[in-house]
């Protein structure tokens, strides 16, 4: 009978033992998904707008400049804006946290450019905006970068929905200008979405809210031709440009 029940409580133990590894791989498994797997991480695209003309607010308005990248005999700078904020896009741990903030550190956001060509600077806008996405030119040929002396941007200067935001939910404006900055004109109002063909043309489209209209810019003429228009819902905007 003692023996019986010694085996008994050797069972319920193993039982227990049993049900608790199966709860701490669970809990790991969980922890592990947090930090690295539970959300897809966004770059930081959005931005929050600063209210700079509260009388109340006395921040500081203050600019950054940091240098981006060389193109031929021009040297291109990115310029950040307190009054124009990154915002914290998805919500995790402290080390889910930690390990976004380390991404965005290398992906700023844009709010301008400075051309420096013959020590002579120029901004690329008047006015600072969230440059959501960009391309410059390239004049060697690479395997993944077609060939294009021009440079090319979708931006995104006003809260086109209220939501106190700049982002890609808003309207996105198309501008292109000379690889040194010069020559900056304005292709579309409002995209939704963007393919790059090389050379001096590429195509894009305009969407309505019941109609998707496309379109090719030709570089050499400055003029976008109407490709075709489709009835059709577009829920979000496929902008396909990165440098």
């Amino acid at each position: 009978m003692e023996n019986r029940f010694i085996e008994t409580v050797k069972k319920i133990d193993a039982v227990l033992i049993l049900v608790a590894g199966v709860a701490l791989i669970i809990f790991l498994c969980a922890v592990a998904y947090d930090m690295f797997g539970g959300h897809d991480y966004e770059p930081p695209n959005q931005i929050i707008i600063a209210d700079t003309s509260d009388p109340d607010d006395n921040t500081e308005v203050r600019e950054t400049v940091s240098f981006m990248k060389a193109v031929k005999d021009v040297y291109v700078f990115a310029v950040q804006s307190t009054a124009i904020r990154s915002d914290e896009l998805v919500e995790g741990s402290a080390l889910g946290k930690s390990i976004q903030n380390s991404f965005k550190s290398f992906n700023p956001a844009v709010a301008n450019l400075i051309f420096v060509k013959d020590g002579v600077q120029k901004r690329l806008f008047d006015k600072n905006a969230l440059i959501y996405k960009y391309s410059f030119a390239y004049f060697d040929s690479e395997p993944y970068q077609l060939m294009c002396d021009y440079n090319i941007y979708a931006v995104v200067n006003q809260d086109t929905n209220n939501d106190k935001l700049l982002n890609g939910m808003d309207n996105v404006m198309l501008y292109v200008s000379d690889y040194d900055g010069n020559g900056l004109e304005q292709v579309s109002q409002s995209i939704s979405s963007f393919n790059f063909t090389g050379g001096n043309s590429f195509v894009f489209s305009e969407y309505d809210g019941k109609t998707e209209t496309f379109y090719r810019y030709d570089r050499t003429t400055h003029k976008k031709i109407q490709l075709t228009s489709v009835e059709q819902q577009v829920d979000e905007k496929n902008i396909g440009l990165y440098d």
